[in-house]
């Protein structure tokens, strides 16, 4: 079974997401520029707190909207985004509450585009900042 111990992210909205993976002896530096990829790789894993795994997700929905130009595209792939991401762990009921919350703070944003992309970023730095913590 592999372990998620860390996370970074690179950049600004069209940044990088970084985890180190151990698996056994072996850690890999790994670096994911779309959501899918850090699903498939994160799905199982366990991780040394729940609020690491929901930061984890956040990043993802930051992913899914890289590139993306038109302002009125990034709500929908937000939606998409925040249920595909809950499927790293079904059974975490704060991933789950998290995401929840994510998308709550989304939906009542009169941000728009970029700045709401930028929301987003902000909102995955501090679940990731509480981590730190």
């Amino acid at each position: 079974m592999s372990v998620i111990e860390q996370l970074r992210w690179e950049g600004d909205l069209d940044g990088l997401l970084h985890i180190t993976r151990r698996s056994g002896d072996l850690a890999e530096d790994l670096s994911f520029d779309r959501p899918g990829d850090v699903v498939a790789t994160c799905t199982g894993a366990t991780f040394p707190s729940e609020e690491l795994r929901a930061a984890l997700s956040f990043y993802g929905v930051v992913l899914a909207s890289r590139g993306v130009p038109e302002v009125t595209f990034v709500r929908p792939i937000v939606a998409k985004t925040v249920k595909f991401m809950a499927t790293i762990d079904m059974s975490s009921v704060i991933l789950m509450r998290e995401l929840s919350r994510l998308k709550t703070v989304v939906e009542t944003s009169d941000l728009e585009g970029t700045a709401l992309r930028q929301l987003i970023l902000e909102e995955a730095r501090a679940m990731h900042d509480r981590t730190q913590q």
